[in-house]
């Protein structure tokens, strides 16, 4: 299923600037083999998160922030039962 509530756009190579679609697997950059940062709709994030929103969740684990995270796919998340 997949977190339509994701700011993510892209994801971006740190080295080269390449840009992959954060919708498909990806690991490393398929040009230089570098880390890949994801990126973000701020502007659209600015407008939906707040501080009181996050302390309102109650999700006490990582994915109490999963907009903000770079997994689309819920049946991606992992959790080591932190909270």
């Amino acid at each position: 299923m997949e977190n339509k509530n994701s700011f993510i756009v892209n994801l971006k190579c740190t080295n080269c600037g390449k840009e992959f679609n954060a919708d498909e697997k990806n690991g490393l950059c398929t040009s230089c083999g570098k880390v890949l940062y994801p990126r973000y709709d701020l502007e659209k994030a600015k407008e939906t998160l707040s501080k009181q929103n996050i302390q309102n969740r109650k999700v006490y684990n990582i994915w109490r922030l999963h907009e903000i995270m770079p997994v689309k796919d819920d049946r991606f998340r992992i959790t080591l039962g932190e909270g």
